[in-house]
């Protein structure tokens, strides 16, 4: 479990052919609940009442050893996220609310990312024609006033 882990899932499974399984990603339910904004950082005030420092997120994380604030900052990540989740639990089963299911295995990560793929192309070939048709009927309007 996790706050938007899917990238995450994806690279283990790329990277070191690690497959998850029933993965709970506070994301879709920060999502449900109309959080706003939806970072970790942010859920943290929300449901918490306090903050983790984001001060590390953008150092590299690319050296073969991390730093031991590098260390620290990813193990108060999980635990926040951890924290997070279970409060978020309570105030949705207190309010009646119900929250998305976990995402069963990377599969339906990828899955998911295709078909939102397909989607977001068609709706830009949908977009391509309508401003083709819109293009063509400006014309044809054009010299029927002239």
């Amino acid at each position: 479990m996790g706050h938007a882990v899917n990238d995450d899932v994806v690279l283990l499974k790329k990277e070191f052919n690690v497959t998850s399984r029933r993965l709970f990603d506070t994301l879709p339910w920060a999502m449900q609940l109309n959080c706003k904004p939806l970072g970790l950082h942010a859920l943290c005030a929300i449901f918490l009442g306090w903050r983790i420092s984001k001060g590390l997120r953008t150092s590299d994380w690319n050296r073969n050893e991390l730093s031991e604030n590098q260390i620290h900052y990813a193990c108060t990540d999980a635990w926040a996220s951890l924290v997070v989740y279970n409060e978020m639990k309570r105030v949705a089963s207190e309010s009646g609310c119900t929250l998305p299911l976990p995402v069963e295995s990377v599969t339906d990560i990828l899955d998911t990312r295709l078909d939102s793929r397909r989607k977001r192309r068609h709706r830009l070939v949908q977009n391509y024609k309508a401003r083709k048709n819109f293009a063509i009927m400006a014309k044809v309007a054009e010299r029927t006033v002239e």
